[in-house]
């Protein structure tokens, strides 16, 4: 008889002292879900706030069921994330798997400054909160 699977072991982990980190390579990671301030070339502190931003593209690429930035090079992804902004387009994720709530969540992830990224303990919050509301069904409109 097989062993039954066993959830993930995360005993060697362990918390940080401080929210930032110095490192000589901010640009390392995988670059389509890298934080803009990670292509800025004369950023060298790193933060815990890239996650969220990378959380709000992996939740956007698992609600749209597409790849962010699909066969665009490293350089490209850089300049339309860091110069001109852009975010992975919200009308790719079909409306009913976008509540408002949802959408202004993934808005506040991708901010472009990094102090005004929510939380994690607020991300779980508010995806509590749209699981929620989506569980109760849609709300009822003025005219009904």
């Amino acid at each position: 008889m097989a062993d039954p699977v066993r959830p993930q072991d995360f005993g060697l982990s362990r918390l940080r002292d401080t929210m930032a980190m110095w490192t000589e390579n901010p640009e390392v990671g995988t670059p389509e879900y890298m934080a803009p301030e990670l292509y800025a070339v004369d950023n060298n502190i790193v933060t815990h706030k890239t996650d969220v931003y990378s959380f709000g593209v992996l939740l956007w690429a698992m609600l749209s069921g597409k790849r962010p930035w699909e066969g665009l090079k490293m350089v490209v992804i850089a300049y339309r994330v860091n110069v001109q902004k852009a975010r992975p387009p919200l009308d790719a994720i079909p409306p009913a798997r976008l509540p408002p709530k949802l959408a202004r969540l993934l808005r506040q992830c991708w901010d472009a400054a990094p102090d005004r990224r929510p939380a994690a303990a607020e991300l779980v919050k508010e995806l509590l909160l749209v699981r929620e509301q989506s569980a109760r069904g849609p709300a009822p409109t003025a005219a009904e």
